[in-house]
């Protein structure tokens, strides 16, 4: 487990307005006695509201892997920072609620510049098995980005089946890569790559915007099969409007 120090010094700001709290900022190190030359991979998980499900899924993860944890606490009224510390995660508090992709590019961008090559992504909210992490961190470092490839069944409601299977068309149509689920948010970054390309997009679009990109700069993207898993937690993806504005970033996209 990577050791937590403490640091006083602010940090680059990744896209707009992405300012954080000096007194939440810490600075974890990579361990590299135990990791490969270029292999240095981290925890990243973006949270918000998260209070009733951060701990399980960090301390279910610290019981799994031995890598640090960076947890973005995006602006939540809640306990999800506090939780998620005493649970033995490192947080960065932002100030404000940004979205979840400005909460994502806060911590590569942070954990970049720490020297982390890789980001393994996960939900705040429990739906990602801990147990499959294995799967990305095994996966060979030189893919760019290996998404996490749910079945479209039950449990699965059937907006979001519906939802992600016009989105993922569109994407591998767009990028030239099967994509068989582009809207899973558990997902390994090699972040020297991805933390160069122009990403602008401030919330759950930034997952799309992000395979877009790939595309356009001809970086692998990969799949790895994963549990589908869904509970009593309300999913801030909604079925038309969200099909509505991934068409508006497409088309945004295509035109940039």
């Amino acid at each position: 487990m990577a050791q937590l120090v403490a640091h006083s010094l602010g940090v680059r700001e990744v896209g707009r307005s992405n300012r954080l709290a000096p007194t939440n900022i810490a600075r974890i190190r990579p361990d590299v006695s135990s990791a490969s030359d270029r292999y240095l991979p981290f925890i990243l998980i973006p949270a918000y509201e998260a209070e009733r499900t951060i701990e399980s899924v960090v301390t279910t993860l610290r019981s799994v892997c031995s890598l640090s944890i960076l947890v973005v606490d995006d602006g939540s009224h809640d306990r999800t920072a506090v939780v998620a510390r005493q649970a033995g995660a490192d947080v960065i508090t932002l100030s404000s609620n940004q979205g979840k992709g400005n909460a994502l590019k806060n911590g590569l961008g942070r954990a970049l510049h720490l020297g982390f090559t890789h980001a393994l992504c996960i939900d705040a909210d429990g739906q990602h098995s801990a147990e499959e992490t294995d799967r990305f961190l095994k996966y060979p470092p030189d893919a760019i980005i290996v998404i996490g490839k749910r079945e479209f069944s039950a449990p699965m409601p059937i907006h979001r089946r519906l939802s992600n299977t016009l989105t993922s068309l569109v994407l591998s149509i767009s990028t030239g890569q099967f994509i068989p689920d582009s809207q899973s948010g558990f997902r390994r970054y090699q972040m020297e790559s991805v933390c160069a390309w122009p990403l602008l997009a401030s919330r759950f679009d930034f997952e799309s915007e992000v395979l877009f990109a790939a595309g356009r700069y001809r970086a692998r993207i990969e799949s790895v099969p994963v549990s589908t898993r869904y509970g009593d937690e309300r999913s801030s993806i909604q079925g038309g409007r969200e099909i509505l504005h991934f068409l508006f970033q497409f088309w945004k996209f295509l035109w940039r």
